[in-house]
Parts: structure tokens; sequence; C-alpha cells
């Protein structure tokens, strides 16, 4: 039956879960599961009335015990709030323990217990797995479902004997109970409910210890030889925490675990972490940038289990509280363990530069946002909670210094271990540890207030004047942060605190960099004589790497918003930044910036009078950075010159830049008859092959995708076909998309990319609109996909596209909570595309 109820989203904070005892009894040739949960709760004051959440279950029996009185209570359903409702027929108060028989579906859409399927040897197969973050633990089993509730939890399951199960803890016992096998796991520590892991499948694990903790890569069969590297990374990170965090990993074993079908990258469950194939799974063939992106997202994970699963946020309004951390940390850790991936380099690109182009917005969010129901709290997992945290702790840390940070850190952890914490904790534990009373306050202001700051830079004699505005695409706005602000000029180097709206740096002489050492999250605007200054320091390399890459990077910004000519930003990196000859891998974030950077400006500028000035300047940038770093991979070279190279070919293919769409041509006919090419130029080959061929080639791709069982291989050939031209191919590419040989985790990869090539974005959208509907089914708010799809609408330039598109999603059928905002931000990026375009036509 259903109900009525209408007592809000949240639960009541009076009844308080201790523990729970599930039994789940999967029936995978059903696709359903049956359970029984037995939660021994608190009752802080008489009650009546019990709530939990629950969301697509069917309820059978509910009984309530309160000492030795058992009763069997009336039972309602809120589907609209997803909740169960326990009306008692008499109060109860203290310890109650609640009985439920139940039964649920095993569905497809990867969220809750959900399933899986695989080939092996050409036959198909089907796992059972959990994805509960941040809402879906009640898809399993009736729970109080806040992070707020941590409470133990003992896990048995009954399955075929021939499978396996693996949950947060050890297993505890094994027993054959009427042919099928009872597997009980050991009880957790106190955690929440979104951390609980449940699997249920034939796997293959590879094994080894770091003292006393078994550390195991588990996959489905076939795959155990691509388990070694990401072992070994595991091992490292886990190494790493223990000492950084100063506290041992909490639990007695570490699953990381490879899931054939999963919506994330990867999801931090306590003891285990399941993953993407493609984010886990490697061997010695595997490209660089995909082992870089493999230990990034393991030390992620990782980094979860102390910050997230250990302490934990009171509330998903501080969902940057473990995301933010756990980016951060994990460039930290990737970097101290393998510092030949480059990565403290990468990461000003990565994270801090993705976190101030996610935040550009005004219909932006503050890192700490208020958010009640689950569309919402969906909605929250972007680049601010990721990128702009992370980069907001970047800040912090260099503000503070790097021991009074850890120490902070590790007060923190201490005090609210297996507990939970809010954002003041945390300032409160890094104010103390360093002794500087301005950290709360100064904190308050980067994460409770949306957007960022452009810091306007003007000499005025050997003074430097400062004025700060909140930056956004389309027109700056008045507000102020308290900017940590470290400078270099002429006459030394220091710091300044900018508080107000404008300030001076005094007696720095000539010139002044701002932001040096690209520590600060905001950008920066010179005016032309300064920045001319500063642009020959970058050449005669008085200037170091970083702050080459940020005036290349706030000067773009500058020009993508109308704020000067794109002429101007092409002159500059022409005259400024060509004098690298022989030192490119020095040189990685300014020419990987500006590689970026040239590729937006041909797609945005593909159809207009501007696209031959763009073409020009790409060429020439493109060939000259292709010439330093060759065609082929040079032994020992460092990991920036195989990233560049790369870049390099997949912009000279997309501008058909002979020379390299024969080499491209060459590559692929050795590939297709079974010859070793380098893995990290494969993704160029593809793409060149596929942008410079008819649409008759595509089969061949096809077919190698269908036949293809190496993840990162996979994902490069299905990326390709989005590469094409034209709407025939466009139109063959997402049919194919739908069809039984890709899967839905990858799916959505194809129109969106296709939405972002300036030969098919007219016909994916048309497709979108027509299709819009099944893809909201397709992907419901828990997979996070499908403001992708509307972020990717955000490559057209014209008027009456934007019309169409902000027409389209005015209709209430074809919005969504957890996509409004998203709507919002990408209304507003294509006026600042139309805007661009007509400044730099003229």
């Amino acid at each position: 039956m259903v109900s009525n109820d209408a007592n809000g989203i949240r639960l009541r904070k009076n009844i308080v879960p201790l523990n729970y005892h599930l039994l789940i009894k999967p029936d995978m040739s059903k696709d359903v599961f049956y359970g029984t949960a037995e939660i021994e709760i608190v009752s802080q004051r008489s009650a009546n009335t019990i709530e939990l959440n629950a969301l697509e279950l069917e309820i059978e029996s509910v009984k309530v015990l309160c000492g030795s009185k058992e009763q069997q209570p009336e039972f309602a359903l809120n589907k609209r709030l997803q909740k169960l409702v326990i009306k008692l027929k008499k109060s109860v108060s203290g310890k109650v323990l609640i009985k439920i028989e139940y039964k649920g579906i095993n569905n497809d859409k990867m969220y809750g217990f959900y399933r899986s399927t695989y080939t092996n040897n050409g036959k198909e197969y089907k796992l059972l797995t959990t994805q509960f973050e941040p809402t879906s633990a009640r898809a399993m089993f009736p729970c109080f479902d806040e992070p707020s509730f941590k409470a133990t939890f003992d896990v048995e399951v009954l399955i075929d004997k021939k499978l396996e199960a693996i949950s947060n803890m050890p297993v505890k016992s094994e027993k054959i109970e009427g042919g099928l096998k009872r597997v009980t796991f050991e009880r957790t520590p106190k955690m929440s409910t979104y951390l609980l892991y449940l699997g249920v499948g034939d796997f293959e694990r590879t094994t080894s210890h770091l003292g006393k903790l078994k550390v195991s890569v588990v996959t489905v069969p076939g795959r155990k030889s691509m388990t070694a590297i990401p072992l070994e990374y595991g091992k490292r990170f886990i190494k790493f925490y223990e000492e950084y965090f100063g506290i041992k990993f909490p639990l007695p074993k570490m699953d990381f675990i490879a899931i054939p079908d999963f919506a994330a990258g990867a999801m931090e469950n306590w003891g285990a972490i399941t993953f993407r194939e493609i984010d886990l799974l490697a061997d010695k063939d595997t490209s660089l940038a995909n082992k870089q992106n493999i230990a990034i997202t393991v030390s992620h994970e990782l980094a979860h289990q102390w910050f997230g699963d250990l302490v934990t946020m009171a509330w998903w309004d501080d969902l940057w509280l473990n995301e933010s951390f756990a980016t951060f940390m994990s460039y930290k850790a990737s970097n101290a363990e393998y510092p030949e991936f480059k990565l403290d380099i990468q990461y000003f690109q990565d994270v801090i530069n993705s976190g101030l182009v996610a935040d550009e917005l005004v219909n932006t969010h503050p890192i700490n946002v208020k958010v009640e129901n689950p569309d919402q709290i969906n909605g929250i997992f972007d680049n601010i909670s990721y990128e702009k945290g992370g980069s907001i702790l970047y800040m912090l840390e260099n503000y503070v210094g790097a021991k009074a940070f850890r120490n902070g850190l590790h007060a923190y952890l201490k005090k609210h271990a297996y507990s939970n914490a809010v954002k003041s904790d945390l300032w409160n534990a890094i104010q103390a540890a360093s002794g500087n009373r301005k950290i709360a306050g100064m904190m308050a202001d980067w994460i409770t207030k949306p957007g960022h700051p452009i810091v306007e830079v003007r000499m005025d004699g050997d003074d430097a004047m400062v004025r700060q505005r909140r930056f956004t695409i389309n027109s700056d706005m008045s507000d102020t942060w308290r900017i940590p602000i470290n400078y270099a000029s002429e006459k030394g180097k220091g710091s300044y605190m900018l508080e107000e709206s404008t300030g001076s740096i005094r007696n720095v002489g000539r010139w002044v960099k701002v932001n040096y050492g690209q520590a600060g999250l905001y950008r920066v605007d010179y005016g032309d004589s300064l920045l001319n200054e500063l642009g020959r320091l970058v050449e005669c390399g008085e200037l170091g790497e970083l702050d080459a890459f940020g005036l290349e990077n706030d000067l773009f910004v500058l020009a993508r918003s109308g704020r000067i000519k794109l002429s101007r930003y092409l002159s500059f990196i022409d005259t400024y930044y060509k004098n690298f000859p022989g030192k490119s891998s020095e040189h990685y974030l300014s020419l990987s910036s500006i590689s970026s950077h040239l590729g937006w400006l041909f797609s945005m500028g593909y159809d207009y009078s501007i696209s031959r000035e763009i073409k020009e300047a790409s060429e020439k940038f493109h060939v000259q950075l292709l010439g330093d770093v060759g065609f082929e991979k040079r032994q020992g070279e460092p990991a920036t010159s195989t990233l560049l190279r790369s870049y390099a070919l997949s912009s000279l293919g997309m501008l058909s830049y002979r020379p390299v769409v024969d080499w491209a041509m060459m590559q692929f006919d050795k590939i297709t008859k079974g010859h070793a090419v380098d893995s990290n130029v494969r993704s160029a080959v593809y793409a060149t092959v596929a942008w410079n061929s008819g649409i008759g080639v595509m089969q061949k791709f096809i077919e190698m995708y269908k036949r293809e069982r190496v993840p990162d291989e996979q994902i490069r050939l299905l990326s390709a076909l989005a590469r094409f031209r034209g709407a025939k191919a466009a139109l063959k590419v997402l049919a194919f998309s739908k069809s039984k040989f890709v899967k839905l985790q990858d799916s959505f990869r194809l129109p969106v990319l296709l939405l972002g090539n300036p030969e098919t974005k007219s016909a994916a959208l048309e497709w979108c609109f027509a299709n819009w509907q099944k893809l909201m089914r397709d992907y419901p708010s828990s997979a996070n996909k499908l403001g992708r799809f509307v972020s990717s609408m955000s490559s057209f330039s014209d008027a009456r596209t934007m019309r169409r598109i902000a027409a389209f999603f005015s209709k209430p059928r074809n919005n969504r909570e957890d996509i409004k905002r998203e709507v919002k931000k990408t209304i507003e990026r294509l006026n600042a595309n139309i805007r661009f375009v007509k400044m730099n036509s003229e």
C-alpha cells in the first residue's frame, strides 16, 4: 500500500540505528532478491512512528520488538519520499529491534543491488554488485540512509555454491544449506549505509599482503593478467596514506574490484572499492595516460578510506569534505609514489584549471551547497565538489604550510574517527595546528560563496594597484574574497592579503607577476603593457613554467569571455611561447594548455570567418611541437613528452595535415594486420583515420570494437567513431550506441562526443531531442550522466539553436531536478559563445 505521508525527505533524528543484520538471497535467474533486515535501534524518546528509507522494495512483513514485547504494526511505503513508515500500536523507547521481510529487484541501471554482465569464452554471464552512494542503499534494504546514521553491519548471503560473495569485511564462515552456500561476513566498524558493499559472482583474484593487511585485485574471469599493476599501486598508496595521516588502515582487508558495468569511475566502499574496468586494470601495454588515470583513481578512492569512510560528512551539503580531499590527496600520493608521471605539474591543468572553468558561470553553486532530495544530491557530484574544492585545499596548504596542514588533518581524523564532521571541524583543526586565527573566516569565503575572483593589476609607478571582482564568462559581478596573493616582481618575491575590493602592492618595480606559483584560485587581468613585459620574461626563461602557464591560461579566458579580441591571444602565444625547441617537456603545462585552447577554438570557429586564422595558428603551433617531440617515442623520454606527442598528432590529424594523415593511415594498417603500435598514439591514429576517411571505413572500427577485450583499447575505438564526419555517419554511430554491443555505462560517450564534433553536432542534437524521454529513463539521476548530454549542447554558437535548446528544456517533461542547474549553465555558455563568435568575426 502507498502512504500520502508528507513529513519531509529527511529522517527524524530521535531514532538512531545501532546495528543491521542482513540476510540477502538473490535469485539470479529472475533478477530478484529476497531479504531479511533485523535493525537494532535506539529511540531516544517515546515514539509511535518509525521511518526508514526504502526504494523499489516490496515489504512483506514488519515486526517490532521492545524488550520481550512484539508488535506487528501497520506499515506503508511512501514512494515519493522513498520511505517506509511504520505505525506502532504502542509507543516504544530505548533499544528496539525491527524485523523486516522484503523483496527487491536487481536492475540493470547500475544503482542499488544491480546486475552486471560479461562475456567469457563466447558465453555471457551475470554478476551482482552494489552502488549505494549517495542514496541507493535503500534499494537493497530498508535503512536509515543518511550519512550521519552510522551503525555496524552483519551481512549474510545465500548464493549458488559455485559463486563467491564479497563484502566490506572478511568472510567469517561458509556452509552449505539446502544446495546453497551461506556466506557470513565479520561485523563491520561503525559506518554509513552508502559505504556498505555486496558482490556475488564468479571472481578471480590476485592477492598480496602489506604487513597483516590482505590486499586483492578482483576481476571477472579472463582479466587476471591485468591485475599486477593496480595491485602494486594499491599497496604503495595504502602505505603512503598510513604514514601521511598517521593512522593505520582501519580494516583487515582491502579489495579492489573491477566491475564490467559501472556508472561512475570508482566507489569508495570501505574495504571493497569498486571500479570501472578501464579505471583499474592495466598491463605493460596500457597507455601512459591510462596508467596515470588508474593511479589517480586508486589513490583517490583509498584517500576516502580515511577521508569519507573513517570520518564522514554529516550531510551531503559537505560532500566536498569527501571529494575535494580525495581529489587533492590523489595527486599528492600519486606524485610521491610515482614521480615519473609528473602529476604534480598536471594538477594545475587537471584540477585547478578545471575547477576555474566549472566555476565561471552565474549558475554555478558554492562548494558547500544546500541539498535535500536525492536528485539534488546527485547533481552536486561535479567539478565544483571535486576540482574546485581540491583547488581550495591546495591554496590553503600553500598558505598555512605543508606541516601545519598535515598536522591539522591528523587531528581532525583522530577526533572524528568512526563519526561525522562538518566543515567548521576541519577549519578549526587546521587553524589550531597553524596558529593562524584568520583561516576559518578566510575559508568561509571560498566555501560558501559561488564563483571566484578576477584580480585586475595595473602599474602606478613602482606600485601595483589591484582590484577584485567576481569573474563570469559573460560579465563581472561585485563581490570580494580574502585572497592570499603570492607575487614575484622586479624587486623580489612577497605575499599580500587582498581583503577589500581594491588594494596596492607597494614598491615592486617595473613589473609584478600576481598568483606567483599559481596556487591561488583566481584569474588575473594585467592589461597590455604589463602583460607584454611578463611575456618577455616567459620568452627569455626568467619566469618559470607554472607562471607561464598561468599567463596564457588567464589570457585565453579573457578572450573567450569577450574582454579582449581573439587576435590578441593568438599574437601573444605566437610571440612569447615559441622559443622552446628541445625543451617542450619542460613546458608541458603551457604547451598542453595552448593545444587544448586551440582545439576549442577550432570547434567554436569552425563555421565562421575566424576559422582560417585559427587553423593557421593551430597548424603552426602543433607542427613546431611535433617537430620537437617527434612521431616516435624516444628511449627514456619524460612522461610529458609522451603526452605532448599525442596532443600534437591528434590536433594535426583534425587539421588534415598531410604528413600526419599519411602516418596515421600507415599505423592503422599495421594495427589491422596485428602488428604492434605504441598504445600512447593509438587514440591519435584512430581519430585521424576516422576524421579523414569516408563512412565506409566505419564498419572496420565497429568490428574491431566488437572483438576487443582490453578496456582502454575498447574506449579508444568507441571514441573514434564520433570523429567521422557528416549527418549520415552520426546517425549510424548513434544507432550503434544503443545496440547490444555497447554497454549502458559507455553508450553516453558517443552522443556526447558527437555533440562536440562540428561536423555532426546538429544531427546529434536532433537525435537527443527525439530520444530524450528514453535517455531520461536509461540514465536515472543516480547514474549522474544525463547532465553530460546537456552540457555537451554548449558546443553551438548561434542564437537560433540556443533558443531551441532553451525552449526544449522549458517543458517540464524534458527537465529533471538533477539537470536543472546544468541547463542554466549550458544557456550561459551558449550566450558566451554567440558573443565570442560575433565579436571576433566582425
